[in-house]
Formats: C-alpha cells, sequence, structure tokens
C-alpha cells in the first residue's frame, strides 16, 4: 500500500521461510530491475517479508517482485515412507534401504539407519546446475561406537552414482568432526580434499553449507548454537561433473559401527538458492499528490512542500580558455560539465512546518526531490541533491507566520545501497517512553516497535 504521510510504498509479501532472506526489486516496465533499497537480503518474519520504499516512480505503475530460493522445506507436515513435497513444491525422492527409513513429523525429515555401509538418499531437484544448499543435521549419538556417521550434503546430482558432495564426518570415540569434498562418477568415489577439522560432535545440531558453481566447489559446518558462520572451510575446483540438476541429503553408518540400530538422524530448515525464483508479484500506482524532499537515511523528516517558484537549471562549465602568445585562438581544455544546479523557494504557514523542514535541511542529508509525473508541479527539477547555503526568510504577512526557504540545490549521486533508513530512532525512543517497560507494554514485538515514526527533533543537530 502507499502511505502519504511520509510518501513510501509499503510492501509485504507473505507465504515465504523465515530461515532465507530474498531480494526486493521494482520495474515500471517488466525490463530493467533495480533492487529496492535494503532489499539485497531481506529475511521474512512469520513468513512475511516487509520493506518500506521510498524511492519508487510516481503517479506510474510500479511492479514489484519478490525473489528466493527454488526451493525450501521446513518439514511442517506427516509423511510416511517418503519425505513428501517440499514447502517450495518439489517432490523429494527418496532411496536406499526401505521405504520405511524415510518419514517426516515433528518438523524434522528423517532418516532411519538400521544398516551398516548402506546410503540412505534424499533427493530434490532445483532446476540448476549450479546451486547452494544450506540444511540443518541432527546427529542424536554422543560419539558413534566402532566407527564413524557420515552426513552427506550433495550437489550437482544426476542420480545416485554421480554427484559432488560435501560430508560431515563424526569420529568414534572422540566425536571429533570433519569435513571433506568428495565426488561420486558412475559409482566410483575420489576425495577432492582432505578431511578438515571443524569441531567436536556431542548430540549436536550441525549446519552444513555447500556451494558448487562451475567447477569451484566448496563447503562449510559448524554448531549454530554455539558458534558463529565460518568462512569456507574446503575448497576444491574440479571439472567431472556438468549435468545433474538435483541436491539433496544422505546419511551412512560406516563399516564397523557397532551403535544400537537404528540410528535415526534428522535433517531440517533445508534451503537451495540460486537459482533465485519469483515467489512474489505485485503492483502498485503511488499517486505522489506534491513535491516530496526525502532523506533516505531518516525517513521521518520526509515532507511533502509548498514550492513557491524556482529558477533556472544551470551547468558549469569545467572548461578552461588559455591565450597563445602569437596566435588569436585560445586553447580549450575542456571536461565535462559540472551537474545541474538550480534553486527553489519553498514556502510554509506554520512555526512547525517551518522547524520541520529546517530540521530536514539541518540533518545534511542527501535529499531526493521527488514530484508529481503531470502537471505544473512535474516541471519542478527533481532527484538527488546537497543543497547548500540554504536562507530562510519570513514575508510581511498579517500574521508573520509564513517562511520562505530559498534552497540552492546542486545535483548529486544517489546514496549507496548501503543507506538504508529507520522510522524511529534510539533517541525516538527515548523521548517517547520512560521506561523499558513502557516500551514493551505498547511494542510487544520488534516489528511494532519499528513501526514507530520519530519526530524531527529526535534529530541531534548544531
Amino acid at each position: 500500500m502507499y502511505d502519504p504521510v511520509l510518501s513510501r510504498v509499503r510492501l509485504a509479501a507473505p507465504g515465504l521461510f523465515d530461515g532465507a532472506p530474498v531480494v526486493v526489486q521494482r520495474s515500471t516496465d517488466q525490463v530493467r530491475w533495480v533492487t529496492v533499497r535494503g532489499g539485497a537480503e531481506v529475511t521474512p518474519v512469520a513468513g512475511t517479508a516487509r520493506l518500506d520504499d521510498y524511492e519508487f516512480a510516481p503517479d506510474v505503475v510500479n511492479r514489484y517482485r519478490v525473489l528466493g530460493p527454488a526451493v525450501w522445506d521446513a518439514f511442517g507436515r506427516t509423511a510416511s515412507s517418503g519425505w513428501g513435497t517440499a514447502d517450495s513444491g518439489q517432490a523429494w525422492v527418496t532411496s536406499g534401504g526401505s521405504a520405511s527409513d524415510f518419514s517426516v513429523s515433528a518438523g524434522v525429515g528423517r532418516h532411519s539407519v538400521g544398516t551398516v555401509n548402506a546410503l540412505r538418499h534424499s533427493l530434490i531437484d532445483i532446476g540448476s546446475t549450479d546451486g547452494t544448499i544450506t540444511v540443518d543435521v541432527t546427529n542424536p549419538l554422543g560419539s558413534p561406537v566402532g566407527a564413524p556417521v557420515t552426513h552427506w550434503v550433495v550437489g550437482r546430482a544426476a542420480d545416485t552414482g554421480n554427484y559432488y558432495y560435501a560430508r560431515l564426518d563424526i569420529a568414534h570415540i572422540t566425536g571429533a568432526a570433519t569435513i571433506i569434498l568428495a565426488k561420486r562418477v558412475g559409482g566410483s568415489i575420489s576425495g577432492l580434499t582432505s578431511a578438515i577439522p571443524v569441531g567436536v560432535h556431542s548430540a549436536s545440531t550441525w549446519r552444513i553449507v555447500f556451494d558448487w558453481r562451475g567447477s569451484a566447489l566448496r563447503a562449510k559446518a559448524w554448531i549454530p548454537a554455539s558458534t558463529g558462520e565460518p568462512d569456507w572451510q574446503a575448497q576444491a575446483i574440479d571439472t567431472d561433473l556438468t549435468a545433474g540438476t538435483q541436491a539433496g541429503v544422505l546419511t551412512r553408518l560406516e563399516s564397523g559401527n557397532s551403535n544400537t540400530l537404528p540410528v535415526v538422524v534428522t535433517y531440517d530448515n533445508v534451503v537451495v538458492s540460486p537459482p533465485l525464483v519469483v515467489l512474489y508479484e505485485g503492483s502498485i500506482t503511488p499517486v505522489l499528490g506534491g513535491v516530496w524532499l526525502k532523506s533516505l537515511a531518516r525517513p521521518f523528516l520526509n515532507r511533502q512542500v509548498t514550492v513557491r517558484d524556482f529558477s533556472p537549471v544551470t551547468r558549469p562549465s569545467r572548461a578552461g580558455v588559455f591565450s597563445v602568445v602569437g596566435r588569436s585562438d585560445p586553447v580549450a581544455v575542456t571536461d565535462v560539465r559540472g551537474s545541474r544546479q538550480w534553486t527553489v523557494d519553498v514556502s510554509t504557514y506554520s512555526r512547525r512546518d517551518a522547524e520541520d523542514l529546517d530540521l530536514l535541511l539541518a540533518s545534511g542529508d542527501i535529499l531526493l526531490v521527488q514530484v508529481p509525473a503531470a502537471g505544473r508541479l512535474s516541471a519542478v527539477p527533481d532527484g538527488y541533491v546537497t543543497v547548500g547555503d540554504s536562507r530562510e526568510t519570513t514575508p510581511p504577512t498579517s500574521d508573520l507566520l509564513m517562511r520562505v526557504f530559498e534552497l540552492p540545490c546542486t545535483r548529486a549521486a544517489a546514496p549507496g545501497p548501503d543507506v538504508v533508513g529507520a522510522t524511529v530512532t534510539c533517541q525516538g525512543v527515548l523521548n517517547t517512553y520512560a521506561t523499558c517497560q513502557a516500551v514493551l507494554d505498547a511494542h510487544p514485538t520488534c516489528l511494532s516497535l519499528l513501526e514507530l515514526i520519530g519526530s524531527p527533533t529526535d534529530v541531534v543537530v548544531g
């Protein structure tokens, strides 16, 4: 929807997976798509990705799309003799052992391994030969007995005899965990890296990430409950496999393992991307209604303004002209001209409006001047600007409340993508609520608190 208070399009895309960030893009022609500011990595909350867009195209159809992982599965279903259909819609294909070794319940997919040296396979088609799979795997054993338990995360699988994989090995006795990269070609296994230590297992949940793109392979594994995400731990180059489009997980008890059978290993939060696919689409025509001055860093300062007048637009020359002794024609040293420059006069009609506009200017931010697409106001110069030395005057009206702000504007580059504003600051929260309990009473969730719109006086300047 369009919010006329701060002049923003409020985006909400439902039906998404909380464990996988998405990309939010905008287009007016469905050919050229740009990532909405702050939309390069939006993490859904309660299945919904939310983002505010202040840089929309006024008074025309703006189309939005949300790109996310091709495959995701939180296993919020019940299935027996297989894993059924993933949350993203693709069917899991299971093999190895018996059908009853595969099930889904209590929010996880299960491999019940009742034999030694026999893989259990769960594969899913991702529609691409390149990808990155992230999966949580829980091994219930404190430490294996007799021989390791191995957890395989595979990519570019054509079938159960041809694939690349990252394998997390849990050693017997010590529980030492290592990761390797390897391949199976025509059923034969070849290692691509040595075993790399990644920690110690104790009935832990591990997160494994395996990335394969072209000939480059890399992987990492860690225990999210006890450590942060590491850099890539295993990397290799290989060109033998080029065609498979399946990814998935495998489990095996290695020869010599003597744990009580079956050993039930569980998997959760499977996410595969790229490829990124369109998960949500929508459109809106935001009606601007006037000229707006916007701070992308502090959008609570955004103000619709009344334009009184504006000057001609100039582009200062950067050329130098030099006379040469003995010749009539000078030598010119040229360069691209400077940015567009103009002055706009803006009127306010109350003390509060004048103070708010003054605080917006005092922020010193790069401002976005947005104007309607049609009508007289569409002639006002627009774009990203830096405002020079402004001047405030008081015309001789009867109540002396009117102010005229003279704003010398120079067109500037847009703020970088790392500039993502919030509608409230910490100072704004402190100014609004006396205690932490008052904050919690008014805003029981972080999402609720982020809906708070701050006051221009929250900006500390001067």
